[in-house]
């Protein structure tokens, strides 16, 4: 038993200090968790793993898929000029301050929606939306906060979640588990939010004078998108009377249709090309997690927690599991934050039989709330170097978005509490 914590603490203490070092530069971190996970084998007498370093990356295979093709949408939309024809309509029109944010929010969610990933909404709609209220003369901190929660928010909103499907995945040990049927619980977790934050930020970015700009109507290029929702639509709720088509095949689709049907024209492999440029940090790092936790499984050392805890009531390791993971985030980071979630996830698999969806997603929304707070590369520094803002004081932006983020943590510990009762939720 001594050893299997040696290894756990060797893993997680490099991943620890690769964090600080490399500042969670994603392109960095991916590389310093295989090493972390290939030392953890050395520690434990196995020698370099190669099999199971390789290995574990391929039970995310599926989810990853969804992800890049999510994003390879969601940047030919970017390109192509259709959310740019969003973005004018809604600016062009004078509405309800609550309206005119609410929708500015899911234009920038959106990216998010379709890759799982807050940094696909920050990169493309975020820095569309973010430049455009600065012109306008919006307080700066104020517009980091909005595009960096609207992200966060992306990041939840089914339905695509990497770290739930990182969480749920890892869950599975041995076996490769399917990321199907958490669209309402992630939609539950993300709405009260949504709507609050619509109405906190109505008057600092919903009223602004109407540009008068001269969009014409092209309802072609709205085509890709609606096709995308309707086919995913029925993917989560109309199941039964249609054929499985998998989100990167609807994904695949969508992009097919919004290159034959753009608003402006493009050039289609720089465009892909740039999409891959922005998720594959990203792709990378929940490979390197895929492969530490294969490693961790291999040493004995998930095996381990799962025995030392089997009598502990599984609402209160989720509720604890989720305050590591917070701590863990804002302190040292996402990849560290994400390591710890899937080692918590495995063992809430093994404590509860019944409604163990439920108690994954709080494990999800807590890694999601960890990402957005850390203090080292999170949504808020990340949104204020692209929209080259970094004067502003983060910790002012974190204490603007409580209300929003806290809703989200609530509906997660209600998840954790009440996970067995809530199991309805899945579909």
């Amino acid at each position: 038993m001594t050893e299997t914590f040696i290894v756990l603490f060797v893993i997680l203490g490099i991943v620890a200090v690769a964090s600080f070092i490399f500042k969670n530069d994603m392109t960095k971190m991916g590389a310093a968790i295989v090493v972390a996970a290939a030392l953890g084998a050395l520690v434990a007498g196995m020698g370099i793993r190669i099999r199971e370093l390789v290995e574990g990356p391929f039970a995310y295979l599926d989810s990853v898929l969804a992800v890049m093709t999510g994003m390879l949408f969601a940047i030919i939309l970017v390109e192509n000029g259709t959310f740019e024809l969003l973005l004018n309509k809604i600016i062009t029109k004078k509405r309800n301050p609550m309206i005119q944010s609410l929708l500015l929010i899911l234009l920038i969610a959106l990216p998010g929606i379709f890759t799982g990933t807050a940094i696909a909404s920050i990169l493309t709609t975020g820095v569309m939306v973010g430049k455009y209220l600065i012109n306008k003369g919006k307080d700066k901190a104020q517009v980091v906060q909005f595009v960096a929660v609207s992200s966060l928010l992306g990041l939840i909103l089914p339905p695509i979640c990497l770290p739930a499907m990182i969480v749920v995945v890892s869950r599975s040990g041995s076996y490769p588990a399917a990321f199907e049927g958490y669209t309402i619980p992630l939609l539950v977790a993300a709405l009260p939010a949504l709507l609050a934050y619509a109405n906190m930020s109505a008057k600092q970015i919903g009223e602004f004078e109407i540009d008068n700009i001269e969009t014409k109507i092209s309802i072609k290029s709205l085509i890709p998108l609606i096709i995308v929702g309707l086919l995913l639509f029925s993917h989560n709720f109309l199941f039964r009377f249609m054929p499985f088509l998998g989100y990167p095949l609807i994904f695949t689709i969508g992009t097919i249709l919004a290159i034959l049907l753009p608003f402006k024209k493009i050039n289609i492999l720089n465009s892909l090309g740039k999409g891959i440029n922005y998720i594959a940090p990203i792709v990378a790092i929940v490979f390197a997690i895929a492969s530490a936790l294969e490693i961790l499984t291999l040493t004995g050392v998930s095996g381990t927690l799962a025995t030392i805890y089997y009598t502990v009531n599984p609402a209160l390791f989720t509720i604890v599991s989720m305050i590591l993971i917070i701590i863990g985030g804002i302190l040292i980071g996402g990849p560290f934050a994400a390591l710890v979630a899937v080692i918590c996830s495995y063992v809430v698999g093994a404590l509860a039989w019944g409604g163990t969806e439920l108690a994954l997603t709080a494990i999800s929304v807590a890694l999601c709330v960890a990402v957005f707070l850390s203090i080292r590369g999170g949504l808020i520094h990340n949104t204020a170097a692209i929209l080259g803002v970094e004067t502003i004081d983060s910790k002012k932006v974190a204490r603007g978005s409580i209300l929003p983020v806290g809703l989200i943590l609530v509906i997660g510990l209600i998840y954790a509490a009440a996970y067995s009762s809530l199991v309805f939720l899945v579909i």
